[in-house]
């Protein structure tokens, strides 16, 4: 062995070698997108519930027209039944400060069933739900700006300056974000971006009489969360999939 060979396998012992960075063919892209969402999950939970919400199932899904959702106890396994937050990735377009404010909304919901104990009939967004909100710096808003209704079927909400929930993201270190986004030209034009924006204009597509009202502006979506089948009708309803046993769903539009 020559003398630099030597030198080099002195110096990585005592450390003083930085680690080679990795190939592409050596990066575990869902390990690390998967751990820097638990990272960040475990971060606001320290920082605005002081660390009291129980693990929740982590997740990603491209559901049509909302932002993200909080799923009562959607998995199960050795540690008993876990709760679901999901975000839809096509919002990661936007500012990291805007779309993990919907991360944290989603945690606002967990809170209101885990440590408040209160359970709203489904996708109600009640006034203990928006006091949370408020005291953490996200003021809730249906139309996602100042002066919109607090509470109710379908909700976002807008940052307020100032507020625990900026001043908490601007401390985060920004290693903590997620590694990996949305490729922005796959995104469907169709893809949710603020409260009230849809798909088709007015008058357009499916639902639209003849004199260009669009019939179903008016009207919720629901769900199924298994077999996606969608209907649409007032807010506030109770139905139920014959075929899966699931009560159909209205997810959250969370906007700011």
């Amino acid at each position: 062995m020559d003398n630099h060979a030597v030198e080099k396998f002195i110096a990585k012992l005592e450390g003083f070698v930085e680690a080679e960075p990795k190939t592409s063919n050596q990066m575990k892209p869902t390990k690390d997108q998967w751990s820097a969402y638990q990272q960040i999950f475990d971060y606001f939970n320290q920082e605005l519930f002081d660390g009291k919400l129980p693990g929740v199932i982590l997740n990603f899904s491209r559901k049509a027209k909302t932002h993200g959702f909080f799923a009562h106890k959607r998995w199960e396994g050795a540690g008993g039944q876990k709760h679901e937050i999901s975000l839809n990735p096509e919002i990661m377009i936007r500012d990291p400060k805007e779309y993990l404010s919907t991360l944290v909304h989603e945690m606002v919901h967990e809170w209101e069933l885990e440590i408040e104990e209160k359970s709203p009939r489904r996708n109600y967004h009640t006034r203990v739900w928006a006091d949370k909100m408020k005291s953490i710096g996200l003021i809730p808003s249906n139309t996602g700006e100042p002066g919109g209704k607090e509470v109710g079927q379908s909700m976002s909400h807008y940052i307020e300056p100032g507020g625990k929930y900026e001043v908490a993201y601007e401390a985060m270190p920004k290693d903590y974000l997620l590694p990996f986004t949305a490729v922005e030209w796959f995104i469907k034009p169709s893809a949710p971006k603020i409260e009230g924006e849809r798909s088709r204009e007015p008058g357009k597509g499916a639902g639209a009489s003849k004199k260009g009202v669009n019939r179903n502006q008016y009207k919720s979506k629901y769900t199924c969360p298994s077999c996606s089948i969608n209907m649409w009708g007032k807010a506030g309803l109770n139905v139920k999939c014959a075929d899966c046993d699931e009560f159909l769903m209205i997810l959250d539009d969370t906007a700011k």
